[in-house]
């Protein structure tokens, strides 16, 4: 079938972003029309009331012809576009209506945000047990899985050729994170390296190409191919890192989105769905550049970095078990979407071990006793024995030393500190196919350099937002359904959700362009 679409100069007023209008024109269900016609031409200006056009050779890729031929960001009183498209695909005529009418739209979103979608998935393989905290995306049309690591700030994927010749000819398939396929003779730069503190050694060389974050396209964008990883009993992972660390090897992707205008700020927000919980797979979302209120309810605890590390570092003035604070238990730990565990001091996490099989065995009348299976993996020899444990109680460095809280503590005395939570369900996790529950607290070596660190899934019952350009890390309580849905129709009603409404009363230019670009008939 062969379709033809003829549509008049448009004009549009903004901002505009080459990436969000490739986006645009990605309709749901729909073949996208990859290519113009030769009669294409599209003009910007400022001040300038005639702008010099761009005229598109025919057969261009169209977003490769948009990232290349518009300014990553155009502010511009007038955008003048005319299209004369041919498809020959079968692209239907709604679909192609529904493309050019969101051209029309200023596409970059208000907040200054990109939103992608996370997973959390239980990893049961190669001796592992573990759980990751999983981002979609695609580099150069590849789709790929990165591990989002705020305790790393390094960007890279894994090539392929790398991971097919140390491991096996289907490792990439077999792969939670899948395999970026790089052109011949274009991958070879110089070679960064990474070491981790679990022993892991990373490689990788640097690229550049089209990434796709969260739908939006983000032309020319930098990032590492792993290219080596020892050692070999390590499974090699890809990594969005959301570090601090200023000599990273790669530019930082919070920075290349930053500097592009992408996003308004430095900031990112990490929260799960409290709805969406089963175990296996979890979901949830990273948003860069802000935060989403009605994603979360209730006081806010306000953590701040030390003045002395570039890290998403806190201080611990307190580890509590069902109320029993454990001694020593004042340190610096690493917020680490990294890894899956709690790392602790040896000597706090013999304590913290014993205390909770002495509660378990009092509250279930008979001993209760974790079970080593392997060098650093302790299960309870029944999952149901969970229902047994306390929860565990952390509390951050006082206000007069840094930490603030909101005004409001509902059932709270004034001088109370208020505990982050973290339930048993949280650091005893059930792996459906191994159907062990493992303790996600280990212990570090004595004598260890490393660093204590929690992983962000234990906390998944908070909405965390790490701000960058305030030092500091904010735990709020994750919304419920009904809650979220309240928190939405409560601001509406106070007139707080002025640009919604706008929007609202603004719909009715849709329908007046609908009218414009399909005549009744047509």
């Amino acid at each position: 079938m062969r379709a033809h679409f003829e549509c008049r100069e448009l004009l549009i007023s903004g901002h505009f972003r080459s990436s969000s209008i490739c986006r645009s024109l990605a309709v749901p269900d729909q073949p996208v029309p990859s290519q113009l016609g030769s009669s294409a031409t599209m003009a910007y200006s400022g001040e300038d009331p005639t702008p010099p056009e761009l005229t598109f050779t025919d057969g261009l890729p169209l977003c490769e012809l948009l990232s290349h031929r518009i300014p990553e960001l155009v502010a511009a009183p007038r955008l003048l576009v005319s299209f004369s498209p041919r498809m020959s695909n079968t692209a239907s005529l709604a679909g192609v209506t529904v493309s050019i009418l969101q051209l029309m739209i200023p596409t970059v979103a208000a907040s200054g945000t990109m939103r992608l979608p996370i997973f959390l998935r239980a990893y049961e393989g190669e001796g592992h047990l573990e759980t990751l905290v999983i981002a979609p995306i695609k580099a150069d049309g590849q789709s790929l899985n990165l591990l989002v690591d705020t305790g790393c700030s390094e960007f890279f994927v894994i090539e392929r050729g790398f991971l097919t010749r140390t491991r096996s000819s289907n490792a990439c398939e077999q792969s939670i994170f899948g395999c970026y396929e790089c052109a011949s003779g274009h991958c070879e730069t110089n070679v960064a390296e990474v070491r981790y503190d679990d022993g892991g050694h990373a490689r990788h060389v640097q690229h550049r190409g089209t990434l796709e974050l969260g739908g939006q396209v983000v032309p020319d964008g930098e990032f590492g191919l792993l290219v080596d990883y020892t050692p070999v009993s390590h499974t090699p992972h890809a990594s969005l890192g959301l570090g601090l660390h200023l000599h990273s090897s790669n530019i930082r992707v919070m920075k290349q989105l930053t500097d592009r205008g992408l996003i308004e700020r430095d900031d990112f927000s990490i929260y799960f769905k409290p709805d969406n919980r089963q175990e296996g797979v979890e979901e949830g979302e990273l948003i860069l550049g802000g935060e989403d209120p009605s994603k979360y309810r209730g006081p806010t605890l306000t953590a701040a970095l030390p003045w002395f590390v570039n890290a998403w570092v806190l201080r611990l003035e307190g580890f509590a078990v069902d109320g029993q604070l454990i001694p020593k238990s004042k340190f610096y730990v690493n917020v680490d979407s990294g890894t899956s565990r709690f790392w602790l001091p040896y000597s706090v996490f013999t304590t913290v071990l014993h205390t909770l099989e002495a509660y378990a065995t009092a509250a279930s009348g008979r001993s209760i006793k974790f079970e080593k299976i392997d060098r650093n993996r302790l299960a309870l020899p029944k999952c149901s024995d969970r229902a047994y444990l306390p929860s565990l109680d952390l509390y951050f460095l006082k206000q007069s030393d840094w930490r603030e809280f909101s005004d409001v503590f509902p059932d709270k005395l004034d001088h109370e500190d208020w505990p982050i939570v973290i339930p048993p369900e949280l650091y005893v996790y059930s792996f459906p196919r191994k159907k062990r529950c493992i303790l996600m607290l280990i212990g570090l070596p004595e004598g260890s350099d490393a660093d204590p660190s929690i992983g962000v899934s234990l906390l998944r019952n908070y909405y965390l937002n790490f701000q960058k350009g305030r030092r500091r890390i904010q735990f709020t309580r994750v919304a419920q359904t009904d809650d979220s849905a309240k928190l939405v129709e409560d601001e509406e009603t106070h007139g707080n959700r002025g640009d919604r409404r706008q929007a609202r009363e603004n719909s009715g230019w849709w329908r007046n362009a609908l009218s414009w670009l399909v005549p009744e008939g047509w």
